[in-house]
């Protein structure tokens, strides 16, 4: 044990001033009677080295009492050292043979980030002042509860163990590191995106309106005000709260500046921060460090005490423990504007390990932003983000790596804006099902060229072979001119078009395009094998009013002006024939439809005094809809009997056949 000025400072404990062997022997029977009334039940399930002090332990613990006497005699105003607290078992323990240094097979507590982290999740903070006792890191462990030298001993003991120059320090920090106060700090997890969240929303402004004079004031000076609002009133204890936390000091695992670890948070700070106040003592398992300015009679001539071994047992922390981390498998830490809550992997039925809620004032009322993360999720949910403010949620899922050899199938809802219901993607193809397109798609296939280490997560698109669409049918469509399968043949630059079977035929109407990048499209690059191709022309033949004409004379092309005036007369007698009868029947049925409406008149004046108001309105309703239709189809008939005939005059005319033998005149039709 030794004391320096600053660090490095050492005291020197004179010869004389070491007890003899009778006052170790009173210290010991005072130490043995004082751990058999303060914990009895541990004083027997614990391990002899937690009850009992070995004869190198009862000297030091002499030597540490001596020293303390010095130093409060020199030192009267300030407070007493950590030297000799109780454990469990209510003994008196030297604080260096408390440390013991342990080697961790977890490859997350091989590095100093790893075991700050753990220790500052795995427990929990119980504030205590002054420091009265000092429990061993495998009760700790165990009750997952500890004071801040409870946390720094059992930091330093990992920290020592993975090689790092590690030390306990005592000394004083700001009230909120003391209390594990971390309102005021910004959320690690707070990104920018979420920061613009919980701003003040500004409120959208009219250009029309009429602008107010600006107001000029500093940007800077409002800033400070707002600080200076959300500062929280000055510390009374100030410089007077003790805390404990670790030195990890240079040339150990290629650490290149000393720094300081706060155990309760597992964050780093260097020497020089305002966070800590002053240092009383440090410790490690080796030696006992104390802060003495004046050390001018001190370090002539140091002894030098061997320390004895740490009578702690080993320190185990088992996968169970690095699962669970934070004691019930959850903690919840509050920042400023912020609350951070984690969860152990298993202990939500959801799969929820982190959410973190953001709010838009400093009291925490009205929350703006929710983030939570997940973990090994059926659906590969990742996180989650829900905007209070403008009412949207955000999901992000886990992009794999599709290696060789490995398959993907996802089917997803009727949410879809594009009908995607099911899509199975190996490294070789991509197989998507669709139902209710409005182009009637239901079924792509897609051929990739070599996909054997290709990321589906990459920006680049992926080397697609060959490309097969199909389409249910569209029965507003000719069944020759409805597509059913649709072929992107990429290699060599080919569209081939397969159209629905018509009825009745067992050859489907193919299209193929050949497409070149360089050359312009022609008709040549099409070639087309339509089914009963010759059918369309005979339905067409069936339409042309001239052609049983010609078959009857024979002559179907080369016509003298002979024969086309005879079948001019002869289309247009036919065309005056139907005209008159379609004018007969007409003329029937007006005169069937005024009977009908004379007779309900008849009817109508016969009766109309025993009649009620409802069949008095049915009547007139009905005598309105008769003439309006009997006037409808006098007037439809006049109208366009004429045009028909002219038209069908014009027509032939100019038909290509008859065109160059004809010089007269239409006619026009005059129907009685």
């Amino acid at each position: 044990m030794a004391a320096a000025p600053g660090l490095d400072s050492k005291v020197e404990i004179r010869n004389e001033e070491i007890q003899q062997s009778k006052e170790e022997e009173e210290a010991s029977t005072e130490l043995t009677e004082l751990q058999l009334l303060v914990f009895p039940l541990l004083s027997f399930s614990s391990p002899e080295s937690y009850r009992i002090n070995s004869i190198s332990e009862i000297r030091l613990l002499a030597i540490a009492d001596n020293f303390q006497h010095q130093y409060s005699h020199l030192f009267p105003d300030r407070k007493l050292l950590l030297l000799c607290p109780v454990n469990e078992c209510g003994v008196k323990k030297f604080v260096s043979t408390t440390v013991r240094p342990t080697t961790m097979v977890p490859p997350e507590l091989l590095t100093w980030q790893g075991c700050a982290l753990f220790v500052a999740n795995f427990l929990t903070l119980e504030p205590l002042e002054p420091p009265v006792h000092l429990f061993s890191s495998t009760t700790v462990l165990k009750r997952q509860r500890a004071t801040c030298f409870e946390f720094a001993t059992l930091l330093c003991s990992l920290l020592l163990g993975s090689n790092y120059d590690a030390y306990c320090v005592s000394g004083y920090a700001i009230k909120e590191m003391c209390l594990l106060d971390q309102s005021l700090q910004e959320c690690p997890l707070l990104d920018t995106e979420a920061k613009s969240v919980i701003s003040e929303q500004q409120q959208p402004k009219n250009k029309y309106t009429v602008k107010s004079l600006r107001e000029l004031e500093s940007r800077f000076l409002t800033q400070q005000a707002k600080k200076k609002q959300e500062l929280r009133p000055a510390d009374h204890l100030r410089g007077l709260r003790v805390h404990c936390w670790v030195l990890v000091l240079a040339r150990s695992r290629r650490v290149k500046e000393n720094f300081f670890i706060d155990p309760l948070t597992g964050n780093s700070y260097a020497t020089d921060s305002d966070s800590f106040l002053g240092i009383e003592s440090m410790w490690n398992n080796l030696n006992y460090y104390v802060n003495m300015q004046d050390c001018s009679n001190g370090c002539g001539q140091p002894r030098v005490f061997e320390m004895p071994r740490s009578w702690v047992s080993y320190i185990s922390i088992s996968d169970k423990d690095m699962e669970n981390r934070w004691p019930g498998g959850k903690t919840v830490i509050r920042y400023r504007k912020s609350k951070l809550e984690r969860f152990a992997p298993g202990l939500s039925s959801v799969g929820l390990i982190t959410r973190l809620t953001t709010y838009k004032d400093l009291e925490c009322t009205e929350v703006a932003l929710v983030k939570e993360w997940y973990q090994d999720r059926k659906d590969h949910l990742e996180e989650r983000e829900v905007n209070k403010v403008d009412n949207f949620m955000t999901e992000f899922l886990r992009c794999r790596s599709l290696t060789a050899g490995t398959e993907q199938e996802m089917e997803f809802s009727n949410a879809r804006s594009d009908g995607l219901v099911r899509r199975k993607l190996t490294p070789h193809e991509m197989i998507e099902t669709f139902e209710g397109r409005s182009d009637f798609l239901y079924y792509r296939h897609v051929f990739f060229s070599q996909l054997d280490h290709v990321q589906l997560c990459n920006d680049q698109p992926l080397p697609i072979d060959v490309f097969v669409e199909r389409f249910h049918r569209n029965k507003s469509k000719p069944a020759n001119n409805d597509v059913a399968k649709r072929i992107f043949l990429v290699a060599q630059q080919q569209i081939e078009l397969t159209y629905h079977l018509m009825d009745y035929r067992f050859s489907l109407s193919r299209r193929t395009f050949n497409i070149s990048t360089s050359q312009k499209f022609k008709a040549d690059m099409v070639c087309t094998f339509q089914v009963h191709s010759d059918e369309k022309q005979l339905q067409e033949q069936k339409k042309d009013i001239l052609t049983s004409l010609l078959i009857q004379l024979g002559k179907e092309e080369d016509l003298s002006p002979k024969d086309a005036k005879k079948i001019y007369q002869d289309c247009l007698a036919e065309m005056r024939n139907r005209l008159q009868m379609k004018a007969n029947l007409i003329q029937k049925c007006y005169e069937e439809e005024t009977q009908r409406l004379q007779t309900k008149q008849q009817w109508y004046q016969k009766s109309q005094l025993h009649l009620s108001e409802q069949e008095k309105d049915n009547y007139q309703t009905y005598c309105f809809e008769k003439t309006l239709q009997i006037s409808v189809i006098q007037k439809r008939w006049k109208e366009t009997a004429n045009e028909k005939y002219t038209a069908f005059d014009q027509m032939l005319q100019k038909d290509p056949r008859l065109a160059p033998h004809l010089h007269s005149s239409s006619k026009h039709l005059s129907l009685c």
